[in-house]
Order: structure tokens, then sequence, then C-alpha cells
């Protein structure tokens, strides 16, 4: 596995919790199918998605060093059905982001991320347009040649 896609696994495991443990590494797994050059796109979205899960561990925590009540708080965070990331592509050469579990505002994110995506170049992260006859890919002037 590649260490950006791991970087991601680790940054958010909320919403990778489903993905295959690594019996040898304990590590979480999960097959991110398209280039680096997204990879920065990812973390954002994936940032965006677990705000709301993120911010209520947050205040847990501070709650429960200054002695205040969090208990509202646990109670949210334990019965809000957290969305699950399902699979990560490249289709068409723009990204597909499948979860299960989302919210009209998160799917608005993952619909913007998606769009974004068409003018990323796939390899390296720079400004990209969609090439090619046959296959789609969204690359940069240099990642074309």
């Amino acid at each position: 596995m590649d260490k950006w896609n791991q970087e991601i696994i680790n940054k958010h495991p909320v919403l990778f919790r489903n993905a295959q443990i690594d019996e040898d590494t304990g590590e979480r797994r999960f097959s991110f199918e398209c280039d680096k050059g997204w990879a920065t796109l990812l973390d954002v979205l994936c940032s965006y998605l677990t705000h709301r899960h993120d911010s209520l561990i947050s205040s847990i925590e501070y709650n429960e060093k200054i002695g205040k009540d969090s208990e509202p708080l646990q109670k949210e965070l334990d019965e809000t059905d957290w969305p699950s990331v399902e699979q990560i592509k490249e289709k068409f050469g723009t990204l597909r982001f499948y979860t299960n579990s989302i919210t009209d505002e998160q799917h608005a994110y993952v619909a913007f991320a998606e769009t974004m995506s068409g003018h990323i170049c796939e390899v390296c992260g720079n400004s990209g347009v969609p090439r090619g006859g046959g296959w789609i890919r969204t690359l940069c002037d240099e990642h074309t040649k």
C-alpha cells in the first residue's frame, strides 16, 4: 500500500473503520483505485465528512478535562450513523467516492470533490484537464506525454 493511502486512512479512521485489517501490521487496508495526485483533494474531503465527529470527540475530551458533563455529546457521538467509505476510484477521468450513510450536506461535499477532480492531474496534483481517446484521465501537460 502506498504511504499516502495509509496516511489518509490513519487520519480519518471513522471513515475507514470497515477497511480490512492487515494481519501482519494491524493497520487498516483499503484499495484506493486512483493516483496520488488526488491525495490532497481526498484528505480535504475526508476532513469535511468527519468534521462533526472530530468536533464531538474534541468537545468530549475538553469537557472531561474541565470536569463538565459530556453525556449529551457522547450520546450524539454514539447514536449518529457516521459515514463509511465503500470505494474510491477514478472513472472517466474523475473521482468517484462511494460511502454509506451520508447527509445531504456531506453528499454536496462529495459532489464538489468529484467535480474538482476533473481539474486536478491524477498523477501530480497540478492543474489538469480530462484527456484521452479510449481511457480518459485528467492530466497536466507534463503527464500527458
